[in-house]
């Protein structure tokens, strides 16, 4: 299986869309750093913990859509995506990074301030 997305937009889409499904496999497909994905790259069980976490933090029928692109520190691209459900909206950032045989990874998701709690509060 190839791990990774051919662009940082196709990591980011995958990555939410593996979180949306509640897979935990493909999310340590898609999330990762330039070593490669983090399945095989992290330990497994703290691996597992992270994801659960941020899996609880999103909606499986919100909408979501990457609205903007900007450089990072050195190869990384920072992606901010619109979270919809309903009316609501919330906005975060997925830094993304590229790795092995020209594979994009999401390395992070800016869970800062109050964006953990304006996540979850889509769902409601």
């Amino acid at each position: 299986m190839m791990t990774g997305g051919s662009s940082p937009e196709d990591a980011v889409n995958a990555y939410i869309a593996a979180v949306k499904a509640r897979d935990l496999q493909a999310m340590s497909a898609i999330w990762g750093t330039e070593r490669g994905p983090a399945r095989e790259t992290m330990e497994r069980v703290q691996m597992e913990r992270s994801e659960t976490i941020v899996m609880g933090l999103f909606c499986t029928d919100e909408e979501a859509r990457v609205t903007r692109k900007a450089s990072g520190t050195g190869t990384r691209q920072i992606l901010t995506v619109e979270l919809k459900r309903k009316s609501a909206t919330v906005s975060t950032n997925f830094t993304t990074i590229p790795g092995p045989r020209n594979r994009w990874y999401v390395e992070d998701v800016d869970l800062g301030s109050d964006k953990p709690k304006r996540m979850q509060a889509l769902c409601h």
